[in-house]
């Protein structure tokens, strides 16, 4: 060897989880060039970065080289080399597996600081934590340069240091808040599972602070601890913590222009991150907060002038499965007007072209087909400019999205005239990301979820995101299209052409009501780490502000309170559709036939209710049966008759449909409510079904009686005086006769052609408003009657009538349109002789007299009972109006008695169709009337008749009507509608299925209704299973014990003819089953 020739050796050979440690020294002769040191390792040649000097060791030097190595522990010699000559050789048996070093070097509230050495968290992957008495605390993140180590100064620029102080350390640890608390633990560094670096300490309390009052729109307060080392403080809002807040100077502020929960009241405390107990002042409740108001009103304002048709363009390129799966997201659940724009950038995958292959020609849905591979934006801009004067949403191949996911975006996007896109939140969007989302729900669940936590006050952003990006044309005119030569395959598209809208004074927000899965570079793959950071540099440098913006929305408290309501929201069960049910009144037959609906539906349907006085709308949501106030908004200005409309009543309806996330409005009544509440939830993307249970929309007087009291064909008769308007205050009616009933109508006909569907209760109803109104004759007008709930249905009474008077029952609140003048003017023709009137309710102006007597309001449950005790023979409805549905004649013959009625409306129609009582003529006089009851009373064989045909009543559409069946039929509308606004799918007919639980134990669980299906499940009881199953129903899913069942043997020789699915608590027994029946799996393990 020659005397001026490097001499060196190999000291160490270790290798780790993705990579290999080699360590040596090298020394050179003074004077002499430093050398090239190369590594050779199994034919791989490895040059040597750094050779570190030892203190005071002249020209000797050391190397430590972290080498990437996929492959298992090696078995091959290593060759030390300087300018390509070998220096020293180790053979192959030296390897040994690499131990991680470290220490913890300080450690109190102030800081945490330290470091560690070990190869496998920079190349391996990271798994560095702190451990608590064994217990695992939190991850280390190594963030810090240590040049002061032997080894720290890394050619590569590894960080071998940590440091996290007071801010960022109390948050990490405050899952077992050690600070102050007294204990002694042993806290460890682990690496890999290996204990590298432990320590003893208590931990003592050393921050001080305090929680201020609420004042300028801020929660606000003080904490302090040491000099540049601010410690976090967290806020429990309602008792759910919110993200820390760091005291930066010594203070801390919690943004509040409204409440973050929807609520006026709203319990706050404060304690210092990684402490148990609360700071001074705290806990405190803040209360009359305003309430956001919500973009509703906005995007209603825009979106009133027309929906604009939207564009989904997809760019394509391989990635067949993901593809796929996001297309039947799209179809599944893209409401019109939309068009489907599918762009394939020259796909090598087979697949691809097999999938676009089978949407080709499908209506609504367009594919443009690259002859060369353009690359991502220029594939964007592509589909852009094939969606001509559309608005656009520029969708990833690899996402999955929710029912009403174009309608929520669209909102958002036109909540304002200077917003340019929408961004929903995502699993996987960066910081546009959720929380974690919980397993198990559906991406409409999650969604749903977003929505019904959101306040519709959705957070700016300084860019939208490509994953999924709602750009309004007007913005895309004024910003251009996106800049495919300096992004051509994406990642940084997006941002630039944000930046641009952003400085011609458009604006982006994210949309927090919205969300849409990501997979996340199905396409790109492994570059996408590099395709990230080029395109990031390239939007620095081309606008210097983005790093500023970007940084201030990170730390935007509204996007954190976003994502704690999601949070919250993540934490509860699936969520169902809401529904809004808009009512006048609160009593009468109406809003109790309502709340049967609303409770029917409540196992699959979240059900609010809008009440309106003319003054204050309350909004009540169902909870558990009962309903309870949500929210009120008062009115500056009421509703009137004379316009029944109001600018103001539509800007706070549109409000409170985003606010609380309505997906469907039944509009039970118009009184007192905007009558141009259709058209608002229409603009906003929500099915609206009006119902009509009476004649309001056709006359003001609601029951078409005029103003003698006499029914009135609708069309203003000439009988004198003025026609009352039973709602309204005298003051407030106008003539209700000629122009300004021609004005009426013109407002309530637009009213009606505004709704998605319409449903009244009788055929005479549907008939007299289609003459009305001519062009709802080709709209979907539905007679879907009511259902009542009975526990029991009354035999008929069978008492001799000899020697006594008939006992007649009249239920309800009577007045002059239920027939009270000639009830009185019989009571003083008979005085009781022959006929006993006896009104179970009340009688307006009226008290008890000879042959009249008045029993008092009852309880509706208590109905039957009440019946009983009064013991009458036959009931009577005596309506002089043409009634829709008449409660109280399905009252009476659930009581079991006949009923004499007046040949008008649905009264007439119902005992025409089921026989059950007697009808007379509308124009009877009040003698006539009680000359047929004393013939009533003398015809004891045809009284004999009518209490047969109501015995079958009782066993056929009585038992069948139920709360049950009206909900299955009005469901069955809900899904129709939901599903005739989809713009590409072809969805399954909606179908009617009872469920008959025949378990010993009946539950809830099995067959449970689901609003996103196509199966309805009604339930029966046994006992009325024959008369069910004469309705419109597809089959029957049973629910038993074991397919051994007694219960089960009992029922199925009735059913050989049906579609049934048995669903078995277990698999013992067996059965011979029929066609188109089906077992399906045990509803829980046997």
């Amino acid at each position: 060897m020659a005397a001026d020739a490097p001499i060196g050796g190999l000291d160490s050979l270790q290798h780790g989880p993705g990579f290999l440690c080699i360590g040596g020294s090298v020394a050179v002769p003074p004077g002499r060039d430093w050398p090239v040191l190369t590594l050779e390792l199994d034919g791989l040649t490895h040059r040597i970065a750094h050779a570190f000097a030892f203190p005071g060791g002249g020209e000797a030097r050391a190397f430590r080289e972290d080498i990437p190595w996929p492959g298992d522990a090696p078995g091959f010699q290593v060759t030390l080399c300087a300018d390509g000559l070998p220096l020293a050789t180790a053979d192959g048996a030296r390897w040994a597996a690499f131990t991680p070093m470290g220490a913890i070097e300080w450690f109190s509230q102030a800081q945490l600081s330290g470091w560690a050495y070990d190869p496998a968290q920079w190349l391996g992957g990271p798994d560095l934590a702190l451990h608590a008495d064994g217990a695992k605390v939190c991850d280390i993140p190594l963030n810090a340069t240590r040049t002061d180590l032997l080894f720290g100064a890394r050619f590569r620029g590894e960080r071998l240091g940590f440091f996290l102080p007071a801010a960022v350390l109390g948050p990490m640890l405050d899952g077992i808040q050690p600070f102050g608390d007294g204990l002694v633990r042993r806290w460890s560094l682990v690496a890999r599972g290996q204990e590298i670096a432990a320590r003893e300490e208590v931990l003592p309390a050393r921050a001080r602070g305090g929680l201020d009052v609420w004042e300028g729109g801020a929660l606000r307060g003080w904490a302090e601890l040491e000099p540049e080392r601010p410690p976090a403080v967290i806020l429990a809002l309602d008792g759910r913590e919110f993200p820390p807040l760091r005291a930066d100077g010594g203070r801390f502020a919690l943004p509040l222009p409204h409440s973050p929960t929807g609520r006026p009241t709203l319990a706050v405390s404060a304690r210092i991150a990684g402490e148990a107990g609360a700071l001074p002042g705290s806990p405190v409740t803040l209360r009359h907060l305003p309430l956001a108001p919500g973009f509703g009103a906005g995007a209603f304002r825009a979106l009133s002038r027309g929906r604009p048709r939207v564009a989904v363009v997809i760019p394509i390129h391989n990635a067949a499965e993901a593809l796929r799966n996001c297309l039947a997201s799209v179809i599944a659940h893209s409401a019109a007007p939309a068009r489907l724009i599918l762009v394939d950038d020259a796909s090598t995958d087979p697949a691809v072209a097999e999938i676009l292959g089978k949407l080709q020609g499908r209506a609504g849905i367009e594919i443009l087909r690259n002859d060369r591979n353009l690359g991502f934006t220029a594939s964007c801009n592509r589909g852009i400019a094939a969606a001509g004067r559309d608005d656009v949403i520029l969708l990833n191949s690899d996402t999955e999205v929710p029912a009403r996911w174009i309608e929520n975006l669209m909102a958002a996007a036109w909540s304002t005239p200077e917003t340019a896109s929408a961004t929903p939140f995502s699993d996987r969007a960066g910081a546009f990301s959720t929380p974690p989302v919980p397993e198990g729900m559906s991406t409409t669940e999650l969604s749903r979820l977003c929505a019904q936590s959101s306040l519709a006050t959705p957070p700016e952003a300084p860019t939208g995101h490509g994953f999924c990006l709602y750009l309004r044309r007007d913005a895309i005119d004024r910003a251009g299209l996106l800049d495919a030569e300096s992004f051509p395959r994406g990642y940084g598209e997006e941002n630039e052409w944000s930046m641009r809208a952003l400085r011609a004074g458009l604006r982006h927000v994210v949309d927090d009501r919205s969300f849409v899965r990501h997979r996340e570079a199905a396409s790109f793959g492994a570059e996408r780490e590099a395709l990230l950071r080029a395109g990031r540099e390239a939007v620095d440098a081309r606008f210097p502000e983005y790093p500023a913006l970007v940084h201030a929305f990170l730390a935007d408290p509204q996007m954190a309170a976003a994502r704690w309501r999601m949070g919250g929201a993540f934490a509860r069960p699936a969520p169902r559709p809401r529904i809004l049910f808009v009512l006048a009144l609160e009593a009468g037959g109406t809003p109790l036939t309502n709340l049967d609906l609303m409770r029917a539906l409540e196992d699959r349907y979240e059900p609010f209710l809008l009440g309106s006085d003319g003054t204050v709308l309350t909004l009540k949501r169902l909870e558990s049966g009962a309903l309870r106030e949500v929210e009120q908004v008062a009115l500056n200005r009421p509703i009137r008759l004379a316009e029944h409309a109001s600018a103001e009543y539509d800007r706070a309806f549109a409000g409170l449909l985003t606010r609380h996330a309505i997906e469907l409005v039944h509009l039970r009544h118009f009184a007192w409510h905007g009558l141009g509440l259709p058209m608002v939830a229409r603009a906003l993307g929500i099915p609206v079904v009006a119902s009509l249970h009476d004649f309001y929309m056709l006359c003001a007087s609601l029951k078409l009686l005029d103003a003698t009291g006499e029914p009135c064909p609708g069309c203003c008769t000439d009988a004198p005086g003025q026609c009352r308007a039973e709602l309204w205050p005298e003051a407030e009616v106008p003539h209700l006769r000629g122009a300004w009933a021609r004005r009426w109508r013109e407002q309530t006909g637009a009213a009606l052609a505004a709704a998605d569907a319409l449903v009244t209760t009788a055929p005479h109803v549907r008939a007299r408003h289609v003459e009305t109104f001519p062009g709802l004759a080709q709209a979907d007008f539905r007679v879907i009657p009511h259902g009542r709930d009975f526990p029991r249905l009354s035999a008929a009474r069978t008492a001799s009538l000899a020697g006594r008077p008939l006992r007649v029952l009249l239920p309800g609140h009577l007045d002059t349109a239920k027939g009270l003048g000639w009830i009185r003017a019989m009571a003083l023709l008979d005085e009781g002789r022959t006929v006993e009137f006896h009104v179970l309710g009340t009688a307006q102006g009226t008290f008890s007299m000879p042959g009249l007597t008045i029993h008092g309001p009852y309880p509706r449950d208590e109905f039957s009972a009440r019946a009983r005790d009064i013991a009458p023979d036959i009931g009577a409805v005596l309506s002089r109006w043409p009634e829709t549905h008449s409660h109280t004649l399905t009252e009476l013959w659930a009581a079991g008695l006949p009923v004499l009625g007046i040949d008008l409306g649905a009264v007439g129609e119902r005992l025409r169709a089921q026989g059950g009582g007697w009808l007379v003529p509308p124009e009877s006089s009040p003698q006539a009337v009680l000359d047929r009851l004393r013939a009533i009373a003398r015809d004891p064989a045809g009284l004999s008749r009518r209490r047969i045909q109501l015995r079958a009543w009782q066993q056929g559409e009585g038992a069948a009507r139920d709360t049950a069946a009206m909900a299955a039929d009005y469901d069955r509308l809900y899904r129709e509608l939901r599903a005739r606004r989809l713009a590409f799918a072809r969805p399954a007919p909606v179908e009617v299925w009872l469920r008959l639980d025949l378990r010993e134990s009946p539950r809830a669980e099995g067959c449970a209704n689901d609003a996103d299906s196509a199966v309805i499940y009604r339930p029966v009881p046994e006992s009325r299973l024959a008369a069910a199953l004469a309705g419109d129903v597809a089959g029957v899913a049973i629910l038993c014990d074991s397919l051994a069942s007694p219960a089960l043997a009992r029922v199925l020789p009735r059913l050989r003819d049906r579609r049934c699915t048995l669903h078995p608590q277990a698999r013992a027994g067996e059965i011979d089953p029929a066609p188109g029946w089906e077992v399906r799996a045990p509803a829980t393990p046997a």
